[in-house]
């Protein structure tokens, strides 16, 4: 069924509305296509997380990187045994992130 013009209008003006609103409060828009298992861990984030949208979930995802990086960062500073101290108490978290992966 075919849609008519006034109705496309105000699809459109609702849309506009929309993405107006969603710039004035800092938001940039992102259409990208990502990999099959990309997609399912940003549905899962979003659900664990309690997020409204995979945005949202981009956005924390984006995060927990930076802070993986920051962590990263942090360990190179540190002496290589309290390194690998940490490492290895990080290493049963990993192994659930792997199965939850899977």
């Amino acid at each position: 069924m075919a849609l008519s013009e006034k109705a496309k209008a105000v699809l459109r003006k609702s849309r506009k509305k929309h993405h107006d609103a969603k710039m004035d409060a800092g938001k940039k828009r992102l259409d990208c296509y990502v990999e099959v298992g990309t997609k399912i861990v940003l549905r899962q984030l979003k659900s664990e997380v309690e997020l409204s949208n995979e945005g949202e979930a981009t956005d924390c995802a984006v995060r927990l990187a930076l802070v993986a990086l920051d962590t990263v960062e942090a360990l190179k500073k540190l002496d290589p045994e309290q390194a690998l101290e940490i490492l290895e108490y990080l290493e049963p978290l990993r192994s659930l992130l792997d199965e939850e992966l899977e």
